[in-house]
């Protein structure tokens, strides 16, 4: 079974987010059906609890008739504290065809919504994650309302950004659908990320957030300037070089990033 428990870098920060009065939906499903000339079944199974600061949920809709057999697992983890979070998730799909097999289908969920609001602009910080799966079946996306600051699928690096004051919705969700009338087949999807708020920095030339603004931070700088627009599809998430927030990463940002760098280290 695919499975995915990691312990991510976003659980510091320096401000309080209030992640502790976040509305926090989980959800696993599993549904499974078997047919074969011993006989027919349907399984369907919900999960999802727990309470601040953890939430887990796994269930299984496994199921053997004869020969043959089908599996369909789902199961998530979430680790929160006041300023940030560390989720996870999968789903696992197998059928597996006897000599009496006839049909067979699965199906599983793995779904976590975290809806948090903010009373004043943030920095937020994702650690490097992945989603992957079936064609469109996995995916982490932070909106606000109708409009969505970002979305990830497949595996993705780490990123910075900022939000303003509001109510967000955070969204980690994985699925998974198989069907055979012929013989086995299997497949299986998996997301997880690490995300973190934190008061808006007084360093903003900081890009790696570890204090100092020096060559590391340039080498973060460089690539985004040859870049210079922020809605490059190849721009980091947030735009974090765009330091003057004009929508760019120009000769303006790197005048500022220069004044910053001469200073190395960031304001307590």
């Amino acid at each position: 079974m695919l499975a995915c428990l990691v312990g991510c870098a976003g659980l510091g920060g320096r401000a309080l987010a209030q992640f502790r009065a976040a509305t926090v939906t989980v959800q696993v499903e599993a549904t499974s059906h078997l047919a074969t000339t011993n006989g027919t079944n349907d399984r369907n199974q919900l999960g999802g609890a727990g309470a601040y600061p953890q939430f887990f949920g796994t269930v299984d809709a496994d199921q053997a008739i004869g020969a043959s057999g089908v599996q369909s697992r789902a199961q998530l983890g979430l680790e929160m504290s006041p300023t940030g979070l560390s989720a996870n998730g999968s789903v696992f799909l197998s059928i597996s065809a006897g000599e009496d097999f006839l049909s067979g289908s699965v199906d599983a969920t793995s779904r976590i919504w975290v809806d948090f609001t903010i009373d004043s602009d943030r920095d937020w910080t994702i650690d490097p994650g992945k989603a992957i799966g079936p064609d469109g079946s996995t995916q982490v996306s932070l909106m606000k309302g109708l409009t969505e600051v970002f979305t990830y699928r497949d595996t993705f690096t780490g990123a910075t950004g900022r939000i303003g004051a509001g109510t967000y919705r955070l969204i980690m969700i994985a699925t998974g659908s198989l069907s055979s009338t012929t013989g086995s087949n299997e497949t299986g999807a998996m997301y997880s990320l690490g995300f973190a708020l934190a008061e808006v920095k007084d360093c903003p030339a900081d890009l790696n957030m570890d204090g100092v603004v020096d060559d590391f931070d340039f080498l973060i700088f460089l690539p985004a300037y040859d870049l210079l627009l922020c809605d490059d599809p190849a721009m980091p998430a947030g735009c974090p070089a765009d330091l003057n927030h004009d929508g760019l990463v120009d000769d303006q940002d790197f005048l500022i990033f220069v004044v910053a760098y001469d200073e190395l280290l960031c304001p307590a």
